[in-house]
């Protein structure tokens, strides 16, 4: 469906996000103070996050809502 492939993309774009930062998923948790299992979810494209979840890790990746839904 069209609203989990678009869960996928944020997903392998945080991934990716969060590597550029030489970030383990445990420490982009701490800054997000969202949860490891949360982070690892969210990165297979298992887990459909809130929009608060979504402004917290743009927060703590320094980056803009379009770079985390990749470029979308």
């Amino acid at each position: 469906s069209e609203e989990l492939y678009s869960f996928a993309i944020t997903g392998c774009s945080l991934r990716t996000l969060r590597l550029s930062r030489g970030w383990t998923q445990a420490e982009l948790a701490a800054q997000s103070s969202c949860s490891v299992s949360t982070i690892s979810t969210i990165e297979r494209g298992l887990h459909d996050m809130s929009v608060e979840t979504f402004l917290a890790l743009c927060r703590a990746l320094d980056c803009s809502p379009t770079d985390l839904l990749g470029g979308q």
